[in-house]
């Protein structure tokens, strides 16, 4: 099957695994919870970082070993840390579902959530700059490195 033929599989898949992605992510929040102060916050990060962080994850699938790879990469990032919740010990599922996984999809409201996603998107920007050459996808993945360390600085690390 040619690539353009592939294409409106992969979109299929993409809108799939976003809509699949939101679910579980409005599951969690209707479960645990968002806190008042944190709700403009979450639903930004949730809104925006969280479908960028999984078109980059396919991208970087898809520069490493193709699209269906990419969709593989982008379905396991989407759904591990839900899939990882019956695997824990109970004594620990509800620190895990309560404590981790709200920052780990970006309903905590905190900055680490964004800054991971801008890392994503400067990783992915430069798996397709290097094989072109593009200098301006590289100066944009850069610029990218620069506004994940503004929003945490750790990210700079």
């Amino acid at each position: 099957m040619r690539l353009a033929s592939r294409r409106p599989l992969v979109a299929a898949g993409g809108a799939a695994l976003l809509l699949g992605q939101l679910a579980a992510v409005g599951l969690l929040a209707r479960e645990v919870g968002v806190p008042d102060d944190a709700r403009l916050a979450a639903a930004l990060s949730v809104g925006v970082a969280l479908p960028l962080a999984l078109a980059s994850v396919y991208v970087l699938g898809e520069a490493l070993a193709g699209p269906t790879f990419g969709l593989w990469a982008a379905a396991v990032w989407a759904f591990a840390p839900f899939a990882a919740v019956p695997l824990f010990d109970p004594r620990y599922r509800d620190l895990y579902v309560e404590g981790f996984l709200p920052h780990a999809v970006g309903l905590s409201g905190g900055a680490a959530f964004p800054a991971a996603s801008v890392l994503l998107v400067s990783a992915a920007l430069t798996a397709v700059a290097v094989p072109r050459g593009s200098v301006a996808l590289a100066l944009a993945a850069g610029a990218g490195l620069v506004a994940a360390a503004a929003l945490a600085p750790a990210a700079a690390l």
